[in-house]
């Protein structure tokens, strides 16, 4: 097998933890919100007479919530030094923006419904780990009738820490119950690796999302236990 190359087998044969539950992040893994979050961004960078940027480069700044999507998109890069005053108004106003078309062009991935409802039917515990407004989520969540799969949902301002802080994570096994070795995290960026690491539960990378796959399994700190390219190949894992 290639180094970089990723099997399934190993979580479930080697550890004495089997899995049990299966957290989610929400963008870039369920659903691409990406067409609807560019829309918002630059209606915002219209707002301060700032050229569009690229879907590419705002991709590039998902993942921390949608107020840190807010301050770099006008600053058009990760990095920047707004005051908090200055990006609770530029939050502000991207919400007004993103609202308006918060599901005009958003869509699940394929195969997510399917993959929810066969995990749930085999008695697999669900929850939902977002950095986006837990308001938002649940939005989302009701639009797409993907609400009932899920026990535990958070938001990035539904407990004090985010990912890719373990707090989501531990909370969501306690309040499902179970342990968080028996947890697996799946999302598409550096944030849910780190925070599934962090925690104690396995981590999966799927590889149609918003990050880099390639640099994502290359770093050590991210390297992630198993890497999909559909949804539905979750199910291998729980026959």
């Amino acid at each position: 097998m290639h180094p970089d190359e990723l099997s399934l087998l190993p979580v479930t044969d080697t550890s004495p933890h089997p899995l049990c539950a299966v957290f989610f992040d929400l963008d870039g893994t369920l659903i691409d919100s990406l067409p609807d979050l560019v829309r918002a961004a630059n209606a915002l960078r219209r707002e301060y007479r700032l050229d569009p940027l690229p879907g590419a480069t705002i991709a590039g700044f998902i993942g921390d919530g949608v107020r840190h999507l807010a301050g770099c998109t006008i600053a058009g890069r990760r990095a920047f030094t707004f005051s908090d005053q200055t990006l609770d108004h530029l939050y502000r106003r991207f919400i007004v923006h993103y609202e308006r078309h918060l599901t005009d062009a958003t869509v699940c991935y394929p195969g997510v419904a399917e993959t929810l409802d066969k995990l749930h039917e085999r008695g697999i515990a669900l929850a939902l780990i977002s950095n986006k407004s837990e308001a938002l989520v649940n939005r989302l969540l009701a639009f797409f009738r993907l609400n009932p799969f899920f026990g535990v949902v958070f938001g990035g301002d539904s407990l004090e820490r985010k990912k890719p802080h373990p707090m989501p994570l531990k909370q969501a096994a306690s309040n499902l119950n179970i342990p968080i070795e028996s947890a697996l995290m799946v999302g598409d960026s550096r944030n849910d690796l780190l925070a599934g690491k962090a925690a104690g539960s396995r981590t999966c990378l799927v590889d149609f999302g918003y990050g880099d796959p390639a640099r994502l399994r290359r770093d050590h700190a991210t390297r992630p236990d198993l890497c999909i390219g559909r949804l539905s190949e979750l199910l291998k894992l729980f026959p």
